[in-house]
């Protein structure tokens, strides 16, 4: 008979270990040497000097001349990750309000993170297109404008590894579920620089998409619309001047977006 599964929580001590070391570190008012990090964390030497070594090679813990660790650049960079998204929100949201109350289209931003497709910013605009759905996926960057934007930065054989199929999720009739044929449109996007997707994740609704760079030329994702398909079969939408209008939007983000990292 199966035993039952403990509802103990099992903690990684390696791991503990290692953020003890950093909080040692922390707190102390000038740079610590191993053997005091090892007293302080009671830890034997070899086990300290395994960890401070690993985090010290990884950035998480700097040396000076005396050969005394003190926090590292890497701790700082990630606790500026909440500012840096608070930065980029603060950016782009007039941009996407002017867009959005300029052409009545819905408005948002692409961006990818931890391997899903994010909309950390949306516009809902006054037409008839308004995203109700869940605002992330990791199985939709081939169907999406913005996600085949990203995917022309990040590479097929990246989404392959996130997918973890070798067969592409299908949504509607006209979601590319060939491998070749995604990896024309992916080569096409890269080389005119925008995207189009036309009832590729549910009949009637298309979208436009362009790329998101900050200030030093970094991509940081995708800035796209919303908007029945029958507005482009009536030519109330022309794609090449919706095209140059996103173009321009994300120009002026890139003008004032400054980012740390």
């Amino acid at each position: 008979m199966k035993k039952p599964e403990s509802k103990k929580k099992i903690l990684v001590q390696s791991l503990e270990r290692a953020l003890d070391i950093l909080e040692i570190v922390q707190c102390s008012a000038e740079p610590v040497k191993a053997a005091d990090i090892a007293r302080k964390a009671g830890l034997g030497n070899n086990t300290a000097h395994n960890l401070i070594r690993t985090m010290f090679r990884r950035g998480y813990l700097s040396q000076d001349s005396s050969s005394r660790y003190f926090i590292g650049a890497k701790c700082y960079l990630l606790g500026s990750a909440r500012n840096k998204w608070r930065i980029f929100i603060e950016t782009i949201q007039p941009v996407l309000q002017k867009i959005a109350e300029d052409t009545g289209d819905s408005c948002v931003v692409g961006i990818e993170s931890g391997g899903k497709l994010l909309l950390p910013a949306y516009i809902e605009g006054s037409g008839a297109i308004i995203i109700q759905e869940k605002q992330e996926w990791n199985d939709k960057f081939h169907c999406t404008a913005a996600g085949k934007v990203i995917l022309a930065q990040k590479g097929l054989d990246w989404f392959k590894k996130i997918i973890n199929s070798g067969t592409l999720p299908v949504f509607s009739p006209k979601t590319i579920a060939d491998w070749i044929q995604l990896e024309k449109e992916i080569m096409l996007i890269a080389k005119q620089g925008y995207s189009v997707s036309i009832d590729e994740t549910r009949e009637g609704i298309s979208a436009i998409a362009v790329p998101i760079f900050d200030s030093t030329g970094h991509f940081q994702g995708a800035i796209a619309q919303a908007f029945p398909t029958y507005f482009i079969e009536t030519k109330k939408i022309i794609i090449r001047q919706r095209k140059d209008l996103l173009l321009a939007a994300a120009g002026q983000i890139r003008t004032s977006l400054v980012l740390s990292c």
